[in-house]
């Protein structure tokens, strides 16, 4: 559902669209991102449907959407959106259940994607396999390159990525964080570097600091 803002607090539909077949009780619609995937200045929904994958809804400028292409990765919870090769197009980073990687999906700037890049989220020694999804962006070694923060589910980490700029990534560090379900980055001790705000499906809230 789209609501526009009519001034004083006051909300008019403009549009609804079905995505997903249902509520999210097993999976199904969990989550939305905004960005121009299509370099139109013009803002674009990015809809997860956790048994089709990422749906991309083409906005048209006055509130209302069209349906583009659908990035197909089952089973997941929030993509993470921005430009990981430096062309200055959309990419999407989707952290893959099944297989324990993430997949990237680089945009060509109309609204469409390549073949995605698959990278393994490698596992700490002795634990189960890992579900993984959550991802973020961000420079987490100050090379230029962004980098991705991957969250893990059965394995009870979160998993540090390090991108080449080419749309490719290495995990380097993970780091105990129970079941993670939302990322937040941002610099919350003011030294320049990113920082992570980890939420836990067990309770709870923890911060990780950049070292």
């Amino acid at each position: 559902m789209v609501l526009l803002n009519q001034g004083g607090g006051r909300f008019v539909r403009s549009q609804t669209l079905t995505v997903g077949i249902g509520l999210n009780l097993i999976g199904l619609v969990a989550s939305m991102d905004t960005a121009d995937v299509n370099g139109d200045h013009r803002p674009d929904l990015l809809v997860v449907d956790q048994l089709r994958g990422v749906v991309v809804l083409i906005g048209r400028g006055n509130g209302t959407f069209t349906r583009g292409a659908i990035l197909p990765i089952h089973l997941f919870e929030s993509p993470a959106v921005g430009d990981l090769n430096h062309d200055g197009i959309v990419d999407v980073a989707i952290p893959d259940t099944f297989r324990n990687s993430v997949a990237v999906f680089l945009g060509r700037g109309d609204g469409t994607f390549a073949p995605p890049i698959v990278s393994t989220v490698n596992l700490r020694p002795g634990l189960a396999p890992t579900l993984t999804p959550e991802a973020a962006i961000a420079d987490f070694n100050g090379d230029g390159d962004p980098d991705l923060i991957v969250s893990g589910g059965t394995d009870r980490m979160v998993h540090i990525m390090l991108g080449d700029g080419t749309g490719q990534f290495t995990t380097t560090e993970s780091y105990p964080a129970q079941i993670a379900r939302t990322i937040v980055v941002d610099d919350f001790n003011h030294d320049g570097r990113p920082d992570l705000a980890i939420t836990q499906a067990l309770g709870g809230t923890e911060v990780l600091l950049h070292n």
